[in-house]
């Protein structure tokens, strides 16, 4: 027995309708647990992560802290050193003129 292709197409189209509802359905279910679980993971991670950081901008601070205090010694030598000539470096004479 012949159905009619309105039957046919309506009945495709309603099936496959039907179909991607359950699909949509259930992904959103998987996603919404899914995001739950890792909301409730997440805190604690992102805790520790902001700790780790801190403590790696509390290094970094200190270490900046140091080169700045050595830049200040260092400029504090120079401005108090005589107008000495400068020293050779290298084993060779100075050239005389």
């Amino acid at each position: 027995m012949a159905y009619p292709p309105i039957v046919v197409m309506t009945a495709i189209f309603g099936g496959t309708a039907v179909s991607i509802s359950a699909m949509g359905f259930v992904m959103r279910y998987l996603a919404q647990r899914r995001i739950t679980r890792l909301e409730t993971s997440s805190r604690d991670e992102i805790a520790q992560r902001l700790d780790r950081l801190e403590q790696g901008m509390d290094a970094i601070a200190t270490e900046i802290e140091k080169l700045g205090e050595t830049n200040r010694f260092v400029t504090k030598l120079l401005a108090e050193r005589t107008d000495a000539p400068p020293r050779q470096i290298s084993g060779e004479p100075p050239n005389a003129p």
